[in-house]
């Protein structure tokens, strides 16, 4: 379950169902378009949001992380280097110059130069706000 004090607009999250008395997340990625006490408005990533006429709210406790993986983290708009068989991730400035990387550790990623670990989409996209004040969203950076 993500933390309420985690998720931020533009987080990818799963949607939980219940099924045989539990919840299981969804394998549908979905955007987080409002966060509020009273719920969260989320759209499937492959839809437009201004072309829906309703979108689902979930309450926190119903979103799950998105786990990390090279396809997503393409997705994400973040660039790959190999360096003696390790494939470093990079966040660029509007120059194109890295402004952080990462690279694939244990169970999830590792910064450089810190000792940051993340896995999950989430919080990836709130390390980067948190760097350039911009948003990282599905195929765009």
């Amino acid at each position: 379950m993500i933390k309420a004090n985690e998720l931020r607009v533009n987080n990818l999250v799963h949607s939980t169902d219940e099924r045989g008395g539990l919840k299981l997340p969804t394998e549908k990625i979905f955007q987080v378009l409002t966060v509020d006490p009273g719920g969260c408005i989320i759209c499937p990533i492959d839809l437009n949001p201004a072309q829906q006429k309703t979108l689902p709210t979930k309450a926190v406790c119903d979103l799950e992380p998105v786990r990390l993986d090279y396809k997503l983290i393409e997705k994400l708009g973040i660039e790959s280097q190999e360096n003696e068989g390790v494939t470093y991730y990079g966040v660029p400035d509007d120059e194109g110059n890295w402004i952080f990387e990462f690279y694939s550790f244990l169970n999830g990623y590792q910064t450089v130069m810190t000792d940051v670990h993340f896995k999950y989409a989430h919080e990836l996209q709130n390390l980067v706000f948190a760097l350039r004040k911009k948003e990282l969203t599905y195929g765009i950076l």
